[in-house]
């Protein structure tokens, strides 16, 4: 889940850091190159997309670029005309729950790493309703394109291959009523409904990282483990999307923490939370050249039906191998 790096600063040991993107040099669209385009969700102080920036960077190379010179003007900051390292081949726009006015105070830690994001050429939006990213301009602009063309008014918009995002990462997502699970897979159920229509239809995923034991997968380490009912089904959720689970991995957090991140929202505060045997559950949608499914889902029901006399068991088993 890495990649070697230089000998200077932590190496990019977590899974988180790479998202398994591979560069998109060889790929094109009308002639113009693509980049990988990662969208981070409810990234509370914004931690993590600073160390994944920073990871990229290092990673993935770096463009010098005029300070003040960024893809979208009202995100840049404010520069003295000296140069800066940005992200070559990837853009990163990260996301929190927290409106502006709030995120300050919520997470104070938060204005450096905006300002972190921004240097290497990443976007940063406030006050993004993870369950509702289908529906926010500044996220998914081709949906509102769609909705306000008369000509395709009432169809579902398609996510452009050339707007579309590789991945979509959501760690530790927690409804404020922390303590009433069904709230919990119903948080999971929307965002990632929400996230299906927003990735690139062709080798997008979405990336959803949970505490040890939340995720329910068969791939949970034993010592984790616990009854399904009590747990928050992720598999299950992401079957409303359509959805299926084709990687697990280990979240690694303290790699991550080496550069830079801190979890928040314990108790829906500043505080950080316990996140052992935290797993990186990778969905995406089937096709043709998607990866086989992980533990797919197995659902057992009991029957019972009257019989008479001429009723052979072994005859309803050989009738039952035919069909399944």
């Amino acid at each position: 889940g890495g990649a070697e790096v230089g000998s200077s600063g932590p190496p990019v040991e977590s899974a988180l850091l790479g998202l398994g993107l591979a560069a998109k040099e060889h790929c094109s669209v009308r002639g113009e190159a693509l980049c990988r385009r990662v969208l981070v969700v409810g990234d509370g102080n914004l931690s993590y997309s600073k160390a994944l920036c920073q990871a990229l960077l290092r990673r993935w190379g770096r463009d010098e670029q005029e300070e003040g010179e960024t893809r979208d003007p009202d995100e840049c900051s404010q520069g003295s005309g000296s140069k800066r390292e940005v992200l070559r081949g990837v853009e990163v726009t990260a996301t929190c729950w927290p409106a502006e006015t709030e995120l300050a105070a919520m997470h104070p830690s938060s204005l450096v790493h905006r300002g972190d994001i921004q240097h290497c050429g990443g976007l940063v939006f406030a006050g993004v309703d993870a369950t509702e990213l289908h529906t926010t301009p500044s996220i998914c602009p081709w949906a509102v394109r769609a909705k306000n063309d008369v000509t395709t008014r009432g169809s579902t918009s398609v996510c452009p291959v050339e707007e579309g995002y590789d991945r979509v990462v959501f760690n530790f997502p927690q409804h404020p009523s922390h303590k009433k699970i069904q709230f919990q897979r119903t948080l999971l159920r929307k965002f990632l409904v929400s996230a299906r229509g927003l990735i690139d239809s062709r080798d997008g995923q979405v990336w959803v990282t949970l505490k040890g034991g939340q995720g329910g997968s068969r791939a949970e380490l034993p010592e984790y483990a616990r009854d399904y009912n009590t747990t928050w089904q992720v598999q299950e959720q992401a079957a409303h999307a359509g959805l299926v689970l084709v990687e697990v991995l280990p979240a690694r957090v303290d790699s991550l923490v080496q550069w830079g991140y801190q979890s928040t929202g314990f108790r829906n505060g500043d505080r950080q939370f316990v996140t052992g045997g935290a797993l990186v559950h990778v969905f995406q949608a089937p096709c043709p050249t998607a990866r086989r499914v992980l533990h797919p889902l197995r659902y057992r029901r009991d029957i019972s039906f009257w019989v008479g006399q001429s009723f052979s068991e072994p005859r309803l088993r050989s009738l039952l191998k035919s069909i399944f």
